[in-house]
């Protein structure tokens, strides 16, 4: 898309909280010294102030939108706390409910797609692993229950648009985001470059 499109960057530019998270070491501060409260501020400070920072291109392109922090922030204190899917999404909510209305008002502007493996967590966290070196439990642990919550959220409606990747061929998922995208704005090409139209 050319000058079209920006990437809004990585969340951490957002915050200058994150560049001593990472100093003393992101995981351990997610999943061990961090309050709670802390790591849900952070994190929904990082995407309302990553929301509302002015770009100049036409589409901006976001890595993780508005809907994550819910799923995010579950994930974790269901590692942390030893919680189920339904208790962490409630206590989720209770530490997100300062910025609630904040996050809905800017999830309105955005045009969610979110792309998943397949719908089962366990399936979704081994293809999302596969190419990591290394591996905790607790990492793990993190993965399956974001996939649980990513689902939820998907299940909730708060994803407009939503794709299983499954075993298909890369340019075959690029084409599907493409073709959701494309009625959004001109800019967005619909195909993708030297594929015709039977694929």
């Amino acid at each position: 898309m050319g000058r079209a499109a920006t990437s809004a960057g990585p969340l951490d530019h957002y915050d200058p909280r994150w560049a001593a998270i990472k100093a003393g070491g992101m995981t351990r501060w997610w999943f061990e010294t961090g309050p709670v409260q802390e790591v849900a501020d952070v994190l929904a400070t990082s995407y309302l102030e990553r929301s509302r920072n002015p770009f100049s291109a036409p589409v901006r392109l976001l890595d993780r939108g508005i809907p994550m922090p819910g799923a995010s922030v579950a994930a974790t204190v269901a590692v942390r706390e030893d919680l189920g899917a339904e208790q962490a999404a409630y206590r989720a909510r209770l530490l997100l409910a300062p910025y609630e209305t904040d996050l809905r008002v800017d999830e309105e502007s955005e045009r969610a797609l979110v792309l998943l493996h397949c719908d089962d967590p366990e399936e979704g966290t081994r293809r999302s692993m596969a190419h990591e070196v290394t591996v905790t439990d607790t990492c793990a642990a993190y993965q399956r229950h974001l996939h649980a919550q990513v689902n939820r959220l998907v299940d909730e409606d708060r994803f407009p648009m939503a794709i299983r990747i499954g075993d298909r061929p890369t340019v075959a998922n690029q084409d599907e985001v493409r073709r959701l995208l494309a009625p959004l704005h001109p800019d967005v090409p619909c195909r993708s470059p030297g594929t015709t139209p039977s694929g």
